[in-house]
């Protein structure tokens, strides 16, 4: 009989078990983003989004974030691509550097899908895993997938006003200075919105089995509210809801090992007094 000796260390059992488990999670993404192959369809639309009117294709975020991706316009499509590539694969990394390696190496795997479809996940997420100490991030939630802003909830439960009034007074600032900057690009959204077409259900690539949208987002917000200084409790309720919930936009959850371990002291801004 083959013996194994490390596997009567608990540890190492653990660890075998906290591999295989984020392995499985893996190859699900991976076999989502072959089976679909979306050909990198999301950096598409954001490079296309200036190559004419920002609204006349299938751009659908807010004005701020399409005057971020107005550089694009001067860079080649493939050029854009890497470049694009490059940025949501260095933000992957850098929220799961926490982690052990045998599970950031896996769990970089499982962000496959988000990178098929170069969605802007991972870069959402370093903003929701800076966003207790530095709550002017709460704009780059806000002015991207927007209805995941909910989550500053938890501002509330833990009465950080400060915090909330920087969050909401930098919103309130991005939107000014485009309403000054394109004062009808807000309105055009909103018509880019009623009219856009719900994502087809043959992609593969939602999560038909979550709740709908007007479900999910109130027990987002509730879920924020309630968890306060359990700062994990925002990323949950920030993929509760995310729009467009799916294999790919889940890679918002790539913020977990920076927020994890975050407690009331760790949220504090640098130079702010406990």
């Amino acid at each position: 009989m083959i013996a194994f000796p490390a596997l009567r260390n608990p540890v190492a059992v653990r660890n075998l078990a906290e591999f295989a488990g984020a392995s499985a999670i893996a190859l699900v993404s991976v076999a989502g983003a072959l089976h679909v192959a979306p050909h990198l369809h999301d950096a598409r639309v954001y490079w296309e989004a200036w190559q004419g009117p920002l609204y006349a294709g299938a751009f659908v975020y807010p004005p701020p974030a399409g005057l971020l991706f107005a550089p694009a316009a001067i860079l080649p499509w493939p050029a854009f691509a890497a470049v694009w590539l490059g940025v949501l694969a260095v933000a992957g990394a850098w929220l799961l550097w926490p982690l052990p390696l045998h599970l950031r190496v896996p769990f970089f795997v499982a962000l496959s899908a988000t990178f098929a479809w170069a969605n802007a996940a991972t870069v959402i997420a370093v903003a929701l895993a800076l966003a207790p100490r530095w709550p002017v991030l709460w704009a780059a939630v806000a002015w991207t997938k927007v209805t995941p802003v909910v989550a500053a909830a938890s501002l509330l439960r833990q009465r950080r006003w400060r915090d909330l009034a920087v969050a909401v007074g930098a919103c309130a600032g991005v939107g000014l200075v485009v309403l000054i900057l394109a004062p009808g690009s807000l309105g055009e959204w909103l018509s880019q919105l009623a009219r856009h077409p719900e994502i087809p259900s043959y992609y593969l690539a939602m999560l038909a089995w979550v709740p709908p949208f007007w479900i999910r987002l109130p027990v987002a917000a509730a879920i924020a509210a309630w968890g306060g200084s359990r700062w994990w409790t925002i990323l949950v309720a920030a993929a509760l809801a995310t729009p467009d919930l799916s294999i790919a936009t889940c890679g918002i959850l790539a913020a977990a090992p920076r927020l994890m371990g975050l407690g009331p002291a760790d949220a504090l801004r640098p130079g702010q007094a406990n």
